[in-house]
């Protein structure tokens, strides 16, 4: 078996997003050594994730485009698809959602991954370039895919609901995972569950994410806001698009916000953020909608119990090993907060049994069988 993937978004710093096609290349390729496996790449991957391709079956293809090579989609519309061909695999995989038009051939079978519904569900919280692309180009991804892979079945379920006839006839396979090396740096770093006791006078609050409107941080400070006498928050996010960043820095600068009792970070160094969740009191997140929510998974794996809404597939994450918030009142989220507080050993408990549900092992191992 030969496969060809998009490997694209290793040429960045990975996000969250990325370590999931790092876990999914990293099992088939252990799950699969006969399998030749083909990551097609503009540039260099990135510098920090060189040492994870190191399976004998995979192979890095760099092919950058003689014009225009720093520009993503001039190299997705008119080179990947080139090196596609040239490859010749039974399967072409695409972990970004989508397909590009231009020199697909019908002898190879195409696989879309597909992380969530935003664009369709709340466009207004994408950027407009990001919204349009995927807009003109998600129902021919579908149309075009043999096989479409959900993350979570509350996606699947927005697929059904939004483009049923396009995927009525389609081999449809939901699985996700807790990230590979995030699970690995947890063996290594056990020790680590006092990284971050003495930096903080107070319990912490946790968050972890992208910070775009899609989060709500916005939100998340003026629950924080009535709790700061008895908890410090910590908020990990790289910078994403829109004013959300500007809007929160306006509210911490109010004259009375608890500025002091706030930490930001925009990055951290995995085995930094597996202290983090090792050490927080609990995680907490006041976003809009997810396809998965991969930070879930992170914190109950660490020890670290979970508040989250009670929508998207935040919920079906959590299940039962978590406190799930039916509204957007900050009562609610208060009275949340005073649940955890009074029963968070349990829900420790639970996070750990629920965390076992999410092995990128036992999902590859599901995916392969559909293939052969």
């Amino acid at each position: 078996m030969r496969i060809a993937i998009d490997g694209i978004r290793l040429s960045r710093k990975p996000s969250g997003v990325t370590f999931i096609l790092i876990s999914i290349i990293k099992q088939l390729a252990v799950e699969c050594p006969e399998w030749d496996i083909y990551v097609l790449l503009r540039t260099n991957i990135h510098p920090s994730i060189e040492q994870i391709f190191f399976e004998k079956n995979i192979y890095l293809v760099i092919s950058p485009s003689k014009f225009f090579n720093n520009i993503s989609m001039i190299w997705s519309l008119f080179k990947l698809n080139t090196e596609v061909r040239k490859v010749k695999p039974d399967y072409f995989f695409s972990p970004n959602s989508i397909l590009f038009p231009l020199f697909l051939n019908k002898n190879i079978k195409n696989i879309v991954f597909v992380h969530d519904l935003v664009f369709r569900v709340f466009p207004e919280t994408m950027s407009k370039l990001n919204r349009i692309q995927m807009m003109l180009l998600f129902r021919f991804s579908l149309r075009n895919a043999s096989i479409i892979w959900c993350n979570s079945n509350y996606t699947k379920s927005e697929l059904s609901k939004y483009y049923f006839k396009h995927i009525n006839k389609k081999q449809v396979f939901v699985g996700a995972g807790l990230n590979i090396d995030f699970k690995e740096a947890l063996k290594k770093n056990k020790n680590l569950n006092k990284i971050n006791s003495g930096q903080f006078k107070k319990p912490v609050i946790l968050f972890v994410g992208t910070i775009e409107p899609r989060k709500n941080v916005r939100f998340l400070l003026r629950i924080f806001e009535q709790v700061s006498n008895a908890y410090d928050l910590i908020i990990v996010g790289a910078k994403g698009w829109g004013d959300e960043e500007k809007a929160i820095h306006s509210i911490l600068s109010e004259h009375q916000y608890p500025r002091d009792s706030v930490t930001l970070l925009r990055s951290v160094e995995l085995e930094t953020l597996v202290g983090l969740y090792s050490n927080a009191s609990f995680y907490m997140t006041t976003a809009i909608n997810e396809g998965l929510g991969l930070p879930l998974l992170e914190a109950m794996a660490s020890g670290c119990p979970v508040i989250a809404p009670d929508n998207s597939a935040m919920a079906e994450v959590i299940g039962d090993a978590g406190i799930k918030v039916k509204s957007w009142n900050i009562q609610d989220w208060l009275a949340a907060i005073y649940l955890m507080e009074a029963d968070r050993d349990r829900y420790i408990g639970l996070g750990y049994n629920r965390i076992a549900n999410y092995s990128w092992d036992d999902v590859v191992k599901s995916f392969v069988k559909i293939l052969q």
